[in-house]
């Protein structure tokens, strides 16, 4: 719905939407069945107001206002949020958008574990440091509620479109030569954990435990992407109204920069 919301405030200035079925077909570029769930959607959804006489919704100021205190010694209040840049046409479909948020969800959880000192890249041994920034591929299918191959696709096209670096395997070998009796005790101390298991140089086999990725954002406009906003500081207003704000009820902002 977030994204049905974006693709409107960036056709019609006035953020009005009537439901009719071909018209929303056209606008967001979906399916007629789509086309009619996602009408039905819109009319209970918080984020639109549904006028039943005229048929219509309206998205209205969807910008969350956050309370924070600032400065250490002249203390103040002011209304903050935590904003993401992202650019959306009139051309652009409900799935480009969709994705596109996707993408800015994955990034922002590898921004969160990024650290400047690793270098993306090298072998696969892990050390305390890239344990502690690694991510696996479930907790960042977590970040956006999709399955661990959904998000297997999206870091796959974040990697081959430069946008993000991803490192070799982080993983932890904690069994030299596995046997019947290793496994039966590291299992008993380690309920909750699965560890795979490789041929070591010795003619063996070892046990690993495999931690995820190091990841590093690569794109400029991707890393600055990413702001806290003073909402209602003079200095932090003039850039946000140069071009049309949003923001989710949960305090995650948007910018829509029409094109």
């Amino acid at each position: 719905m977030l994204a049905c919301a974006l693709k409107i405030k960036s056709v019609y200035r006035n953020s009005v939407l009537y439901l009719n079925v071909t018209h929303v077909m056209d606008i967001l570029g979906i399916s007629y069945k789509k086309a009619v769930k996602v009408i039905e959607c819109m009319k209970n959804d918080p984020l639109f107001n549904y006028n039943q006489k005229r048929n219509c919704v309206y998205v209205g100021s969807i910008k969350g206002e956050m309370p924070e205190v600032y400065h250490r010694r002249k203390k103040y209040n002011a209304l903050a949020a935590n904003c993401v840049k992202v650019n959306v046409s009139e051309d652009d479909t409900l799935r480009r958008i969709t994705c596109e948020l996707r993408n800015k969800l994955l990034i922002l959880a590898m921004r969160q574990k990024e650290s400047g000192s690793l270098l993306v890249g090298g072998s696969s041994i892990a050390t305390e440091q890239a344990i502690e920034h690694a991510l696996s591929l479930r907790k960042l299918g977590a970040t956006f509620g999709m399955s661990r191959s959904s998000a297997c696709r999206y870091v796959t096209g974040l990697v081959n479109a430069k946008r993000v670096g991803k490192s070799e395997i982080v993983a932890e070998c904690v069994i030299n030569d596995i046997d019947s009796k290793s496994e039966s005790d590291w299992y008993k101390s380690h309920p909750n954990q699965k560890f795979a298991v490789w041929h070591n140089s010795y003619g063996g086999w070892s046990g690993w435990v495999v931690y995820g990725c190091v990841y590093s954002v690569l794109s400029v406009d991707d890393a600055k992407s990413f702001q806290h906003i003073i909402l209602n500081h003079k200095g932090r207003i003039t850039p946000i109204a140069r071009d049309q704000f949003c923001n989710t009820p949960d305090g995650e902002g948007f910018w829509l920069k029409h094109s």
